[in-house]
């Protein structure tokens, strides 16, 4: 008698326990499966984890082969001071520049795109003939006067230069380059940006990266740079542009 008045002297305790049991389990049901809010009063949601898209699976927002008269890229001749010659035509699916240029300077053409941040741009180049030291390349985040400019050399280096309220400074110093690459045959240059970290590719092949914090997005495109006094003749072929979701 005295075993079974202790077994129903502690029921109370056993039931206590269980129901205890019982609204935990609740409790983490409803928090997993709603929304909460935090001491700031913002409504935080339940996420899950999904694998980050690879480059390729960036979605493209424009693309350009060339193969017939492209919609928005420039196609003149328009002799200025700075530049005697300026042709820019279509030459067998291919996009030609041919350049005379007066004194160091720069030339550039723009993707009829608006500005993005984080994104994907590569296009193929081939440098046909030049009488003085030059480069090619893709410029990008260019806002004003501002921009940054990844090119590369007919003597073979590589550089990244930003200009910002009119002074030009090399994030990257001109750079042997060590990969596969021949000027005046088909490469392909690709620059990425993916939060601030800037990524640089020739032919596939990563050159370099470097992150800025000060990097706010801006048009993309591609141009020449010249350094003295002379002409370039350059074709441009494949312009794909991607954007990160």
């Amino acid at each position: 008698m005295a075993e079974k008045k202790s077994f129903w002297t502690n029921i109370p305790g056993i039931l206590k326990g269980i129901g205890a049991v019982i609204v935990a389990l609740t409790g983490l049901y409803i928090a997993l499966n709603t929304t909460q809010k935090s001491d700031t009063g913002q409504v935080l949601t339940p996420t899950t984890t999904t694998e980050a898209l690879s480059l390729t699976e960036w979605p493209i927002i424009a693309e350009e082969t060339f193969t017939t008269e492209p919609l928005n890229w420039i196609i003149s001749n328009y002799p200025t001071e700075r530049f005697p010659r300026s042709d820019l035509r279509l030459v067998d699916g291919k996009y030609r520049w041919d350049i005379e240029y007066s004194k160091k300077d720069y030339h550039s053409i723009f993707c009829p795109i608006g500005s993005v941040i984080n994104f994907n741009v590569a296009v193929d180049m081939k440098l046909i003939e030049h009488t003085s030291d030059m480069s090619f390349g893709i410029i990008f985040s260019s806002t004003g006067n501002d921009y940054y400019l990844f090119d590369i050399s007919a003597s073979r280096y590589f550089g990244l230069t930003r200009k910002h309220d009119g002074i030009e400074q090399m994030i990257i110093d001109w750079t042997p380059i060590t990969v596969a690459f021949e000027p005046k045959e088909w490469n392909r240059m690709s620059v990425v940006v993916d939060d601030q970290l800037i990524r640089l590719y020739l032919n596939s092949e990563l050159l370099s990266e470097r992150r800025d914090t000060g990097f706010t997005g801006g048009k993309v495109g591609i141009g020449l740079k010249m350094y003295e006094r002379g002409e370039t003749v350059v074709d441009f072929d494949n312009f794909q542009f991607r954007r990160k979701p």
